[in-house]
C-alpha cells in the first residue's frame, strides 16, 4: 500500500491485552477521530469478537492494523491470539484491508526516539497525537499493574508504525 493511500484513508488500529481491547481511529496523516479501551473481562470469546465487530461497523475503516501474533516472540496468550485471528477473519469477510505490525517493529521504531519501554513509547505517541495526553498515566512501577488505558497507546503506536512503513 502506498503512503498516499494510507494518508487518505481511515485506519482502525486494534490491540488486545489483558482482557481489554484498545483502539484508535485515524484519518489522513495525523487526524485522531476516536480512541478508547473496552473491557472484555467476563465476556465469552464470541461476545469479545462481537465488540470488535461493532467497532469495525461503527467506524467503517479502510484499513485495520492488528498486532502480528504469529511473529516469533509474541507474548500474547492463547485467548488473545485467537481473538486477533478471528478479528482478521472478520475483516477479510467484510473486505477491509489488513496490515500487521509486530511489537518488535514498534519497539525498533520508537527506540530511535528514546522509547525504551511502554511508558516512554506512550509519551512519544502523545507527541504525534496530542489528544491522548489526558490519558497518559504516570510511569508504572514494577509492582503496579498496567494502567487500564495502556492498550490505547499500544494501538496508537501500531498505527504510527503502520503509516511510517507504508
Amino acid at each position: 500500500m502506498k503512503n498516499d493511500q494510507v494518508d487518505d484513508h481511515r485506519i482502525l488500529a486494534l490491540t488486545v491485552a489483558s482482557q481489554r481491547m484498545g483502539y484508535v481511529v485515524l484519518e489522513g496523516s495525523n487526524f485522531l477521530v476516536e480512541w478508547g479501551c473496552q473491557d472484555l473481562r467476563h465476556l465469552s470469546h464470541q461476545k469479545q469478537l462481537e465488540k470488535a465487530c461493532k467497532t469495525m461497523a461503527w467506524y467503517l475503516p479502510d484499513l485495520i492494523v492488528l498486532e502480528d501474533v504469529q511473529m516469533a516472540g509474541c507474548r500474547k496468550g492463547a485467548a488473545s491470539r485467537r481473538l486477533v485471528t478471528d478479528i482478521r477473519k472478520e475483516a477479510v469477510r467484510r473486505r477491509i484491508g489488513i496490515t500487521f505490525v509486530s511489537r518488535l517493529e514498534v519497539r525498533r521504531h520508537f527506540a530511535d526516539q528514546g522509547g525504551a519501554n511502554k511508558d516512554l513509547v506512550a509519551r512519544i505517541v502523545c507527541n504525534h497525537l496530542p489528544e491522548l495526553i489526558r490519558l497518559l498515566p504516570e510511569p508504572r512501577r514494577t509492582w503496579q499493574p498496567e494502567q487500564h488505558c495502556m492498550p490505547v497507546f499500544e494501538a496508537a503506536s501500531m498505527a504510527i508504525v503502520c503509516r511510517q512503513k507504508a
